[in-house]
């Protein structure tokens, strides 16, 4: 094979795998970002919670209708924390949110922990 030949075949593959990562970068970027936040609550949660659940379940249900989370409850048998999955919500906003949650402001949330979350599979994935 001639060194032109060689040399434009190397070009072309090149050329070829630049577009296909600008492509995969650009697909990335308009998908969407999401986030698992997990509560770990105090031992006695179901005898403290009670005056503060509908302000908690109302700040929660604020955010799905922001159309920034997905999905979240409780977790556990006994409930021991919660789980939230927010969709397109910022890490700062997401810090927000659980600074002003009111089972944080109770003192009813011993930890939590935000990570980014990788949806690969599930309805809301075709969706997006």
């Amino acid at each position: 094979m001639s060194q032109a030949l060689l040399t434009g075949s190397f070009a072309l593959r090149q050329h070829i795998h630049k577009h296909l990562a600008n492509r995969a970068t650009a697909m990335a970027s308009q998908g969407s970002k999401y986030y698992c936040l997990q509560y770990k609550y105090v031992a006695d949660i179901m005898e403290k919670r009670g005056p503060h659940r509908d302000a908690h379940l109302g700040a929660a249900k604020k955010k799905e209708e922001a159309g920034k989370l997905l999905i979240a409850g409780a977790s556990g048998d006994p409930v021991n924390g919660g789980l939230f999955i927010f969709k397109n919500a910022s890490k700062e906003e997401i810090e927000e949110f659980v600074k002003t949650d009111p089972y944080t402001k109770a003192g009813l949330i011993s930890s939590w922990d935000l990570q980014p979350f990788n949806a690969v599979v599930g309805t809301e994935i075709s969706s997006s």
